[in-house]
């Protein structure tokens, strides 16, 4: 049991421990108490309105990446089952997963156009800010990973950017760019 004196004696690695513990159970009040006990220290840095745009653009860009690779891997777990389908000559379970893979691929333009926006409004170049956080990334995400659906060349791929999935995606890189802002000093981004 934490009593109240014991808060302020926490060094920072028991403090980062007792934190994840205190997030991981969404025990809020907690991660609160954890945070507002942290002895205060003073230091001479960069600007924070910096530091923290960097830090935060940093996190939006791998949260993104990670949002795009889960709706790849999807989308190959679903390219996967189409092609077990034909050559168990299954058309209807090939139907399902075509609808499956489209709503994939929907929900992959969706995300991207949204930090694609969200990138414009800052000013960045999505390409390059994707890159922010990461020494090796995949040759996709180099040339930009929906690129090649955003620019189909087949007319019968009539694949529309899932409006919801780009609605959340674009409220969320907004609402954590907002909480930087606070800091002061870095540009304003909202719908537009």
């Amino acid at each position: 049991m934490i009593t109240d004196q014991s808060y302020a004696h926490f060094t920072p690695h028991e403090r980062v421990i007792l934190m994840v513990e205190a997030l991981a159970r969404r025990d809020y009040p907690e991660a609160d108490k954890i945070r507002d006990t942290c002895q205060r220290l003073s230091y001479r840095m960069a600007d924070a309105g910096f530091t923290e745009g960097v830090r935060c653009v940093t996190e939006l860009a791998m949260m993104t990446r990670i949002r795009l690779l889960q709706m790849m891997c999807s989308g190959v777990w679903n390219f996967a089952c189409v092609l077990r389908s034909a050559v168990r000559a299954n058309p209807d379970g090939t139907d399902e997963h075509m609808d499956n893979l489209m709503t994939v691929d929907a929900k992959t333009i969706g995300i991207w156009l949204a930090w694609d926006k969200f990138c414009n409004q800052l000013g960045l170049d999505p390409e390059k800010a994707i890159c922010l956080g990461v020494w090796e990334l995949p040759a996709s995400f180099k040339v930009g990973v929906t690129r090649g659906m955003l620019e189909s060349s087949d007319p019968d791929l009539d694949l529309e950017p899932d409006a919801e999935t780009y609605t959340e995606h674009l409220d969320l890189l907004q609402y954590r760019w907002s909480r930087v802002q606070k800091i002061g000093r870095v540009p304003y981004v909202g719908h537009s």
